[in-house]
């Protein structure tokens, strides 16, 4: 396999468009793989609160530029971080139950 990383979590999220651009500039370099690294930017339905305004890609978008680059033989991989990445849940009521600290990831560093 021959591929590369998208980091679709950090700064401004592609759109689906611009991440076709990305699979045919792949294709074009002979390259079979396509990891998509997500942190928060994945639209997990019922979960609003986690990615809402940072412009989410949805379970349809990646269906549909997974079957995209499958017709140029560019395969998509989910890169989906968790653990040390989960901040932007855990910062959640709901979810601060779960954190190793319930004050936030940075009362970690604090002290």
């Amino acid at each position: 396999n021959r591929g590369v990383m998208l980091d679709v979590s950090r700064n401004r999220v592609y759109k689906a468009h611009a991440i076709r651009h990305v699979i045919d500039l792949a294709a074009s370099l002979k390259m079979t793989q396509l990891q998509f690294y997500t942190e928060h930017t994945f639209a997990y339905e019922g979960y609003d609160a986690v990615w809402k305004g940072t412009g989410a890609l949805t379970a349809d978008e990646v269906r549909d530029l997974s079957a995209y680059g499958h017709d140029r033989f560019v395969e998509l991989v989910a890169n989906q971080q968790s653990l040390g990445h989960m901040q932007h849940w855990l910062k959640h009521e709901e979810h601060r139950h779960l954190a190793e600290d319930p004050r936030g990831s940075d009362a970690l560093f604090r002290g």
